[in-house]
């Protein structure tokens, strides 16, 4: 930065300078380039039109660049992929056995392990084994290797606790070369024995212990070396809070004072005040005060202060802290991190084991230490800093423990004993082979890299396959072998940053430029909190979840400018990404016919009149950097308050659901709502078939997809229900915004997009934020907006306009076929236009190729209508138009608009009998549940184009396929952590002439001179009462029921049929009971053959029910519930129970 002004003390002269020359020299720093760095003329690829953009002199800087990339290969390095491991884990700090029976079982041959080539690493770095053999060299039964393990520490703050995981790896091998041993310790000589410091009874050492717990989150935190979990908080002074700590073989005899240091962070900052915060602390609820600090803002502060002989005791302690509320600050809020006690020790072993250190003052000497209250008189005691084992050492019984005493002829100030039994030997937490892999080879190469996990490979494929076709190299990477190589085995998140810096410094090029991750995330890795469910999949870095951190890898640990584009698709199963894939594929090779891709959506929000005329103004400045060709859809909130949203939320689904190139919103946002004018629940009713591929959003926490709890808005607009009807991409943020910052970014990438015609979206919204960068300091906000989508997805603009409003009029044996298109002379090189009629479909609903499969029918430029002989027809039909220039190029096809001839009847599909498979489904563990419906069509066209399903209370909407003919199917994962209860199955079936069936399970009744009603969406549930012990009874496996007829005025029947089974008390069903709207009606189903049923005895229950006069018209639920003989009874159908 340059300030153009210049201050003479001396005279008290201030002069502004007005213009100026500033020129730059580049200077080689031998510190930071290579020695064998080369300036000169590197071409960056698809980065090339963001630097000519970004960069003020541009064509000059190109000869700037370095030619060849920082290696960082080391020849060293630990792990080699041909080598065998076993991975260890540990959770907790202790000695670990691994013996033959252990190895076996693990997959290992023990019997071929040579035990000289035995080795553990730890971190990349060889660590020392005690290993008992009988000394043949050979690993046989009974022989076993010893290792000091441990809990999983912080690599930045000392003994903390990790961020990440509790969980260390160490890797066992056994290929060539020695291995790292204890070294025994030998016995001291007699001529020494007389220097030796022999320890009493009396002897203690000085000991640091570290005290924390993780129970309060903060995320927000930029610094990897800062913590973000808490062990308690003062909310609001004036208050306290007391936390407690245990001392193990504390000597309250000593006399001198301990010392104790408290980590805290500041939770509030007041402008223009300095102290924010003053903290008192007492020892044991002492009145007297030990220690007393100010200090300022969200900083981390350490105080350390002295506490006198008689205050601390052996056993438990408490600390507590007090915020008195005295400083200038409106608000005091801390949180409280952790603490560390320095005090006397006894040298004294707690439940078998324990650490110690040389006395104060020993000075190197030799020393005799006495170590008490072992419960076994077999010990093992090691040197663990120094690597040493101590095979000679006496011991006494005394008092019911036994009394160990060794010699060390040689402690120092780092040296660490342990000491433990053979009974309080540990074994490791888990064991697994290790699959080898390469990413450190050199040789690798991809444009695309996809980070995911196995589970996740198979509907990769789809997509793999898709972009190879376009020529991108695609490299799919298991993210647990990022772990392996890049953080040493260990859970690590930014693991992925390490590798992919290792990728671009280091892979064949060309470098990658898109970074795709796929799995969902929580910012709650260790799964503290006791209401998280969403396991991580794909980690992301902290909260707000910032995927951004993994590609900047050029800078240092501050480096928040992205190398890569990246995106993620936040999905925990294979189903949903495969829609995912689907949908994305679909936009990219046939978009779905209409004019919706020259259409934008904008929606606003804001509680007050000047917040909406803000957003507003934003919404109509995103407009004017759209194409002047483009229609804008605006769903502008204007009332006060946070009312109306249901209005505000079926006009913006109805503009959704039309279709929209892009969708903005600006306003006030949470995790699954906009500013209360659309919620998560609302998505039920987008049906946008991919019309609505990309949403941008600027406002707070839509995007949070590492909410440990539940998913965000954003996941479901891509993902939720049935994901084939729903969006691809959703740009959100991860965490709080600002008003005018999300602004800025918006109009850097539209202006990236249409004005620069960056496609790219992953390299548009890359070169937004490097754009934003420039102009802003606001880190956190442009990294924490998160692209949840494929990073190659691409703006698919249509080269010229498509034909709307298209409609087919049948008139006798004729067709007439018309549309709307702006006049000839307003699109330039208009040819004409080509009309498609087609009979085929895709399951969707729309023409398969219909241009290219069917009749097509071209007219020229000014004509906008066409009649069609279709004599001795007798089918339906749907017919769609596109315009064609003069080179041929063609825009989007048109919306169809479909047609039938020689057809009777109402055509309404129905739904005969719907079921779903007995699977289990916990409220633990989730499950699969499996919807099988049969459909009727009753015009005999074949042309149902999709069936439907939803659960009360469960996310989205669900396509059934059709397995057979008039079988429809599909499986539902049900996540753990559902609720316990039961739910609601809803069935539609609708045909491509868009006729809809009435909802099953719910029959309707319809009134004199009315339509059928429909199904109004209010759901009957809290009706019926969820019985846990039915769990055991019989099921109602599939139910039908024939309405057709029944009116209001004159009554009708209704036929029931139900199939039922025994449940797990194995007794037959003696009958199946009827239920309307939840209440039993005193009917029975019955297996006799007598009542519709088919055959005695066939397990298929029937009744014919009587409807009388005078039902007031509407759609009302059958419930269905089978009994056994002993009285039993079963599940409600059509329930889904979750126990």
């Amino acid at each position: 930065k340059i300030y153009p002004i210049q201050f003479d003390a001396s005279r008290k002269l201030l002069r502004i300078v007005r213009s100026g020359t500033v020129e730059i020299r580049l200077v080689r720093d031998a510190r930071t380039l290579p020695a064998d760095a080369e300036l000169g003329l590197h071409d960056e690829g698809c980065f090339e039109p963001i630097l000519a953009h970004l960069l003020a002199n541009y064509e000059r800087a190109r000869f700037y660049r370095l030619a060849t990339r920082s290696r960082s290969l080391s020849e060293e390095y630990w792990y080699n992929p041909k080598t065998t491991y076993l991975k260890l884990s540990t959770n907790e700090d202790g000695v670990y056995k691994v013996d033959y029976d252990y190895l076996r079982i693990h997959g290992v041959a023990p019997s071929d392990i040579d035990t000289s080539r035995l080795k553990l690493y730890y971190r990349g770095k060889m660590v020392p084994l005690l290993v008992v053999d009988g000394g043949d060299g050979s690993f046989d039964e009974g022989d076993f290797c010893l290792f000091m393990g441990g809990r999983k520490r912080s690599e930045q703050i000392g003994w903390a606790l990790d961020e990440y995981t509790d969980e260390a790896v160490w890797w066992l091998c056994w290929d060539a070369g020695p291995g790292l041993r204890y070294q025994d310790q030998q016995a001291v000589p007699p001529s020494v024995q007389g220097q030796v410091d022999v320890l009493d009874a009396d002897s203690y050492f000085w000991a640091k212990e570290h005290f924390e717990k993780d129970v309060l989150y903060d995320g927000w935190n930029d610094d990897v070396d800062q913590d973000s979990w808490f062990w308690d908080t003062v909310w609001f002074a004036p208050d306290s809070t007391t936390v407690d700590f245990t001392l193990h073989a504390f000597d309250e005899a000593v006399q001198t004072a301990a010392t104790v240091s408290v980590r805290l962070k500041g939770n509030s900052s007041v402008f223009n005040v300095n102290p924010d915060h003053h903290s008192v602390f007492y020892i044991n609820r002492n009145h007297t005060p030990v220690g007393d600090f100010f200090w300022d803002g969200y900083e981390f502060a350490t105080m350390t202060f002295r506490v006198p002989a008689g205050t601390l005791r052996d056993g438990r302690n408490t600390i507590t802290v007090e915020s008195p509320g005295d400083t200038e600050a409106s608000v005091d809020s801390i949180y409280i991190n952790w603490l560390e006690v320095q005090y006397p020790r006894r040298y004294q072993a707690i439940r078998g084991e324990t650490w110690f250190r040389p006395p104060a003052g020993s000075d190197g000497r030799p020393v005799e230490y006495r170590l008490a209250g072992f419960g076994q008189s077999d010990v093992l005691i090691l040197d663990i800093a120094g690597g040493r084992y101590f095979p000679h050492y006496s011991r006494v019984k005394e008092g019911g423990s036994w009394v160990v005493r060794f010699v060390d002829p040689n402690p120092s100030e780092q040296t660490l004993y342990w000491a433990t039994t053979q009974a309080d030997l540990k074994t490791p937490l888990s064991a697994v082979l290790d699959e080898p892999s390469t990413l450190r080879d050199t040789s690798n190469q991809a444009d695309l890299i996809v980070i995911t996990r196995p589970e996740f490979f198979a509907p990769l494929e789809q997509l793999v396959a898709f972009r190879r076709a376009q020529g991108i190299s695609v490299k799919v990477v298991d993210i647990q072998n990022i772990f392996d190589e890049f953080s040493y085995g260990m859970f690590n998140p930014l693991a992925m940053r390490y590798f992919l810096h290792f990728a671009y410094n280091n892979w064949a090029e060309p470098i990658a430029t898109h970074v795709l991750l796929v799995g969902d995330a929580s910012w709650d890795y260790r799964f503290i909190l006791p209401d998280s469910v969403i396991p991580n999949y794909i980690p992301s870095y902290l909260d707000p979840a910032r995927d951004d951190k993994f590609v900047s890898v050029t800078g240092g640990e501050k480096d928040w400018y992205p190398d890569f584009a990246i995106g993620r698709i936040p999905v925990q199963n294979a189903q949903d990404l495969t829609k995912v894939i689907v949908n994305t594929i679909r936009y990219e090779t046939a978009p779905p016919p209409g004019d919706w891709t020259r259409r934008a959506l904008l929606v606003t929000g804001g509680k007050n009149w000047v917040e909406q005329n803000t957003f507003m103004g934003h919404a109509h400045d995103y407009e004017d950097a759209m194409p002047d060709d483009f229609e804008f859809a605006e769903v502008f909130k204007q009332t006060e308050g946070w009312n109306n949203k249901e209005h505000y939320a079926q006009m913006i689904l109805e503009e959704l659901n039309r279709g929209a190139l892009i969708t903005i919103f600006s306003g006030h946002g949470a995790r699954n709502q906009w500013d209360f004018v659309l919620e998560s629940s609302d998505l039920y009713g987008l049906h946008c078939e991919g019309k609505t591929p990309i949403v941008l959003v600027m406002t707070c926490h839509t995007g949070r997809f590492a909410n440990p709890k539940t998913s965000c808005i954003g996941e479901e607009f891509i993902m939720g229900g049935d994901a084939l009807q729903r969006g691809l991409a959703y740009w959100g943020s991860t965490g709080l915004t600002s008003v005018w910052n999300p602004y800025y970014l918006t109009m850097d990438l539209l202006d990236e997009i249409f004005k620069r015609g960056n496609t790219d979206l992953g390299l548009a919204i890359m070169a937004a934020k490097l754009k934003f960068y420039e102009e802003s300091e606001d880190v956190t906000l442009a990294s924490s907006q998160a692209w949840l989508g494929d990073p190659l997805l691409r703006v698919n603009l249509p080269p010229i306009r498509t034909p709307s409003n298209v409609e087919a009029s049948v008139s006798g044996d004729e067709v007439t076929i018309s549309w709307d298109y702006p006049d000839p002379d307003s699109v330039e090189d208009l040819a004409g236009f080509q009309v498609c009629v087609s009979g085929r479909q895709e399951p969707s609903g729309r023409p398969l190729s219909p241009c290219d499969d069917g009749y097509v029918f071209s007219v020229d430029a000014d004509t906008r209508e066409i009649t069609l002989d279709a004599a001795g027809a007798s089918s339906s039909y749907c017919a769609v138009v596109r315009a064609v220039n003069s080179d041929g190029t063609a825009s989007h096809v048109s919306e169809s608009a479909c047609f039938r001839f020689g057809v009777s009847g109402s055509g309404v599909p129905k739904i005969v009998a719907m079921g779903y498979g007995d699977s289990e489904i916990t409220c633990q563990e989730g499950g699969k549940l499996n919807i099988y419906a049969m459909v009727e069509d009753p015009d005999g066209l074949d042309d149902i184009e999709q069936v439907t399903a939803r659960c009360n209370d469960l996310p989205g909407s669900f396509g059934l396929d059709e397995i057979l003919p008039g079988i429809y199917h599909t499986q539902i994962d049900v996540g753990a952590g559902v609720k316990q209860g039961q739910y609601i199955l809803e069935l539609r079936a609708s045909d491509r002439m868009g006729n809809v069936s009435a909802v099953s399970p719910y029959f309707a009744v319809r009134g004199w001179g009315l339509k059928w009603p429909g199904y109004t969406g209010e759901s009957q549930a809290g009706n019926w009462t969820f019985d846990a012990s039915a769990r055991q009874g019989p099921l109602v496996l599939a139910a039908g029921y024939s309405s057709a007829g029944i009116t209001s005025f004159g009554g009708g029947e209704l036929t029931l049929l139900a199939l039922a089974a025994p449940g797990s008390s194995g007794l037959p069903v003696a009958r199946v009971d009827v239920y309307l709207d939840g209440v039993p009606v005193g009917a029975q189903l019955s297996d006799d053959g007598l009542h519709g049923d088919f055959e005695a005895g066939d397990g298929i229950f029937g009744l014919k029910v009587p409807i009388p006069p005078g039902e007031v018209p509407g759609n009302y639920l059958v419930g269905l519930r089978a009994v056994d003989e002993g009285g039993r009874p079963g599940p409600m159908w059509p329930f889904v129970s979750v126990w």
